[in-house]
């Protein structure tokens, strides 16, 4: 095949002219190893989402590697925890079924009874409980959801459950990877920006103000140039 320069999306090896990145992957890898949870914010054109391509091939071996984006979610998506809910979980089934079909097998029998936040993370748990491996969570794109606070108590849910696991009380995913231009922890900051609040928003997010949905975040200090 003959191969090409491409600055538009994912980059493949086998189409695309492409430079070693295989020291940055090596990087990420340790961090994934560690049971990290990070966020990559970068400008877009840094090859995040080839980043995040490259680990879902390469990692699979050790390793259920969910390579999820929010781009195709609708607003609608938004509207409700449930929606939400099983939208996300469908997103994570999407991928699952070409790693282990039995696994998938398992959640589909858990998508539609799934009502809230609350649920999904039970769900959650027992996927992980169920995996024969430990699973990573990436997530591009996650700009998209910038201005829906209902994406700032996922990722609560995820930092609590982070936590109780660290203190075996919750299985939970083994890393957690969020992709987008802007630095997640400054979410909340984007929300308020962009559109007008309900009082009870206000209130959410005044209470996050000084303990951030994704302070379990390890920094990123990989050279993505």
């Amino acid at each position: 095949m003959k191969k090409r320069f491409n600055i538009t999306t994912t980059c493949i090896p086998e189409e695309h002219y492409m430079v070693d990145i295989s020291n940055k992957l090596k990087k990420i890898e340790e961090k994934i190893d560690l049971g990290l949870y990070f966020t990559i914010n970068r400008a877009r054109q840094y090859g995040k989402t080839t980043v995040m391509g490259r680990l879902y091939n390469t990692l699979q071996y050790k390793y259920i590697m969910i390579a999820g984006s929010l781009e195709g979610f609708g607003e609608a998506t938004y509207e409700t925890e449930e929606k939400f809910s099983k939208a996300v979980l469908e997103m994570i089934n999407q991928q699952l079924i070409f790693q282990d079909v039995k696994l998938s097998q398992f959640l589909d029998n858990y998508i539609e009874k799934c009502e809230d936040l609350k649920s999904m993370s039970s769900i959650i748990t027992k996927l992980c409980m169920k995996s024969k491996k430990e699973i990573v969570l990436m997530i591009d794109e996650v700009d998209k959801a910038c201005n829906h606070i209902i994406f700032l108590d996922f990722l609560a849910i995820l930092r609590d459950k982070y936590n109780k696991a660290k203190i075996n009380v919750d299985k939970t995913f083994k890393s957690v990877i969020l992709a987008g231009v802007h630095d997640i922890k400054n979410l909340k900051v984007h929300i308020k920006e962009r559109r007008l609040l309900t009082e009870k928003e206000v209130k959410l997010i005044d209470k996050t103000k000084y303990n951030s949905p994704w302070n379990v975040a390890d920094d990123f200090k990989v050279d993505m140039n």
